[in-house]
């Protein structure tokens, strides 16, 4: 039997405890170290808020039918066609020279859009005007491009090439004018596609600016602007009342 007294047994029993790992505190120190993660965690969310970081604007995608994408794609891929082919290819003038087809094409339509309410011409009314036979013996390429363009009208003649200036809308005059406002429906007709922009370097006849205003202002016709592009979008009288929502008046 182990003789040592009680009191020195216990005083060896407490220190062995002291000395060994204590469960309970091995477990507060645990907690406390879970804590610590959580506090850190917090302090570091609240940072964030206080100096939010610039976030990339958010992705929208427009939604296109195939068929309206097929439609786009020949439309950009003609233009580019074209656009090279004016740049590359020499128109030969009557004076002996050569200039790039697309000044050729710009002679032509912009001879074509100054005539008195856009009168037809024969192919030897442009030669006279721009030193350029565009017959297709001449020039193919030219005659192909003009007859091929958006602005130019291939008047109906037996046997003869005429050709005349073709404006947007098909308006020539403030008569027509007029009355395409007094038909415009609800979408109306933006003021960009009848007066020369940068995008359509052409107007539809000169003058067409004053024209629009004075209808504008005798109340046959009501521009509405919108907020978006800036355009102006024209509209008939009783049209405008039924104007889409957004719009406003200008």
């Amino acid at each position: 039997a182990d003789d040592t007294p009680w009191p020195s047994l216990l005083r060896r029993h407490f220190s062995a405890m002291s000395s060994s790992k204590n469960p309970l505190k091995a477990a507060y120190s645990k907690v406390r170290e879970a804590e610590e993660r959580h506090a850190e965690k917090l302090r570091a969310k609240a940072a964030r808020t206080a100096a939010p970081a610039e976030r990339a604007p958010a992705y929208t995608k427009t939604l296109q039918a195939t068929k309206d994408k097929a439609a786009a794609r020949r439309k950009a891929l003609a233009q580019t066609e074209r656009a090279s082919v004016a740049a590359a290819v020499r128109v030969r003038k009557d004076d002996g020279g050569t200039l790039p087809m697309g000044k050729a094409l710009y002679l032509v339509q912009s001879f074509l859009q100054g005539r008195e309410r856009h009168a037809e011409a024969s192919v030897e009314q442009i030669r006279e005007a721009v030193g350029i036979n565009i017959d297709p013996g001449a020039n193919p390429q030219l005659h192909d491009a003009l007859t091929e363009s958006e602005h130019v009208e291939v008047v109906p003649a037996a046997g003869v090439l005429r050709l005349r200036y073709r404006p947007k809308h098909g308006v020539r005059d403030a008569a027509m004018l007029a009355a395409l406002l007094s038909r415009a429906v609800v979408s109306g007709v933006p003021r960009s596609e009848l007066v020369a922009t940068k995008e359509q370097p052409q107007a539809c006849y000169e003058g067409v600016e004053a024209d629009i205003e004075k209808l504008i202002r005798e109340g046959r016709a009501v521009a509405i602007e919108r907020p978006d592009t800036r355009d102006r979008v024209l509209f008939a009288p009783t049209a405008a009342k039924q104007a889409p929502a957004g719009l406003r008046a200008a």
